[in-house]
């Protein structure tokens, strides 16, 4: 779709930029971003990358520069999607299975932090996605950066994203007017004897028929006990 509404290239480094300024605020030295597949809004904020069951990050220094750092399987993948043109690939955000990687030649965090301009070793750094930050990826800082100072700065990113940008704001309204279709959708088909992962199926359909990029979270079609609270899965139960 030529027309697709999206965020534009240069936003991206429009909001590093942002985001540089804050950190040289808080005399933080960098901030680095995690995601995870099922969190992945930090780390694509500044990127437009988002992983698949490994981990991926972003770290941002004061003066202004980036990095995006992805797991070992993800390195082609990465490159191919960043907006962000310095990648690098880091053991530390490796998939849960927690493979050993004999042939790798992995990136360090020293590597990382002297592409974006951040020397010494006593740093500061401030963690902008604490809760996603995993335990390998903290070791793997300490045992880089023993002498740093690691601080939770997830104000940061709070303070960048509460105000909506044009592009962000018609990425919201293309993603209601595709909602709105979806919903028409499985209503119509919706009759007794179908089952809610019959439905979430045209759900799906219609979302990427309509330009949909992909489900921000599951689809949810419930009923019957699962109405009774404010998270589930849909399952093969039928509709009465």
């Amino acid at each position: 779709m030529t027309n697709r509404i999206c965020i534009p290239h240069e936003e991206y480094h429009e909001r590093i930029k942002k985001a540089a300024k804050l950190i040289s605020a808080r005399g933080l030295d960098a901030m680095l971003v995690v995601s995870t597949e099922s969190d992945y809004a930090n780390a694509r904020y500044f990127s437009g990358f988002w992983p698949l069951f490994e981990r991926a990050g972003v770290i941002i220094s004061a003066n202004g520069d980036a990095a995006l750092l992805a797991g070992p399987e993800s390195a082609i993948f990465a490159k191919d999607r960043s907006h962000i043109d310095k990648v690098f690939v880091l053991k530390e955000f490796r998939e849960s299975a927690d493979p050993s990687y004999p042939e790798l030649r992995a990136d360090t965090f020293e590597d990382v932090f002297k592409a974006v301009g951040v020397t010494g070793k006593n740093i500061k750094i401030g963690l902008g996605s604490y809760v996603e930050c995993t335990l390998p990826i903290y070791e793997g800082l300490k045992q880089s950066y023993p002498e740093a100072e690691i601080i939770k700065c997830n104000d940061i990113m709070v303070e960048l994203r509460k105000i909506k940008s044009v592009n962000e704001l018609a990425c919201i309204k293309e993603g209601f007017r595709i909602i709105d279709i979806a919903t028409d959708e499985v209503i119509r088909h919706l009759k007794p004897g179908v089952t809610e992962l019959e439905m979430v199926g045209i759900a799906e359909r219609v979302v990427y028929e309509n330009g949909a990029e992909y489900e921000g979270l599951p689809m949810y079609v419930f009923s019957e006990e699962s109405t009774r609270h404010a998270i589930s899965r849909s399952c093969y139960r039928k509709i009465g």
